[in-house]
């Protein structure tokens, strides 16, 4: 089994990387743009760049842009931002955000709690560094559409045996092509979602608004959340998308986080 290193993105409070032992006071002494704090933003990596966007910093919601050189040599100590000052870009949290286009030059962001956007979507050229909002529609809170990403235009699957409406979820696209949603909470009726997808071994308790990503290896790992009595979690779980077993792993963790509404990037 291969060993791999990821980064959980929190901004809660004040910028945390999980699992690594620092002195807070000293995060961004010497970056030339220091993100806000914030929580709920989304994440996307194209290229070497990782991009962020948005989120909630505690007054309302952000519209910053911003990304980071992945391939440069930096300490969490003093991470080189880069801000794209973009007005254009929505204010919101919550949002999901992907790479799309011919060149997989765009980032596209959808819904989420919007300021003053009525927008469902919005495009960011990469290359020509604008931001566009697209027309967009849709009904029902359970429904699966497609976007197109090239064409820009949406489509409505009518996916049989669709669940009930849900929120805070993660959703993994597998080489298969399968995507496999985990975990959320029901709208409805305020449930959580079971965590077991039929797999085998003991299943993680149920949550929503943790972070999950898919490994070169086909492992899924998930991370925090929001548990059943409301209270941030912070214990780490793999899902092997292959046998579909379900295995809890004692990870280093010395500051004890416990987080919700945070992003991982591979």
């Amino acid at each position: 089994m291969s060993y791999i290193s990821f980064y959980i993105f929190a901004f809660l409070f004040n910028f945390t990387v999980a699992f690594a032992k620092f002195d807070p006071s000293t995060i961004f002494a010497s970056s030339k743009y220091a993100p806000s704090a914030r929580f709920g933003h989304s994440a996307v990596l194209t290229d070497t760049k990782l991009y962020f966007h948005g989120g909630f910093n505690g007054n309302e919601n952000s519209n910053d842009f911003f990304y980071l050189d992945v391939c440069q040599d930096f300490s969490i100590t003093d991470i080189p931002w880069d801000n794209l000052p973009f007005p254009g870009t929505p204010r919101n949290h919550q949002a999901s955000a992907c790479i799309g286009g011919e060149n997989d030059d765009l980032i596209f962001m959808f819904g989420g709690n919007v300021t003053g956007n009525p927008h469902f979507t919005s495009k960011f050229d990469i290359t020509n560094e604008k931001c566009t909002n697209l027309t967009s529609s849709g009904r029902k809170k359970n429904d699966l559409w497609i976007f197109d990403s090239y064409k820009l235009t949406w489509d409505i699957s009518i996916a049989p045996n669709a669940p009930q409406d849900i929120l805070g979820y993660s959703a993994i696209t597998l080489p298969g092509g399968t995507i496999l949603y985990l975990g959320g909470k029901y709208t409805s009726n305020g449930g959580l979602a079971p965590m077991g997808v039929g797999a085998s071994g003991p299943a993680p308790p149920s949550r929503y608004y943790f972070s999950a990503v898919l490994t070169s290896d086909r492992r899924i790992i998930m991370f925090g959340g929001i548990g059943e009595d409301g209270s941030n979690l912070g214990d780490l779980w793999i899902l092997d998308s292959e046998t579909y077993e379900w295995s809890a792993e004692n990870i280093t963790n010395p500051n004890g986080l416990t987080i919700n509404s945070h992003t991982a990037t591979l």
